[in-house]
C-alpha cells in the first residue's frame, strides 16, 4: 500500500510545484522578463 501510494504522491507534487513555477513565471513575465531573466543568472552563475 505504500509502494503504491508513494509514486502517486510524487507525482502530484511535482505536478502541482510545475503547476507554481509556471504561475509565477507568468506573474513575473507580465511585469519584467528581462530583470527576472538577469536574477536567474546571477543566482545560477555566482
Amino acid at each position: 500500500m505504500f509502494l503504491k501510494l508513494n509514486p502517486i504522491r510524487l507525482f502530484l507534487g511535482i505536478k502541482t510545484s510545475f503547476l507554481r513555477i509556471n504561475v509565477s513565471f507568468l506573474k513575473v513575465r507580465r511585469t519584467n522578463l528581462r530583470n527576472f531573466a538577469l536574477f536567474i543568472l546571477n543566482n545560477f552563475f555566482y
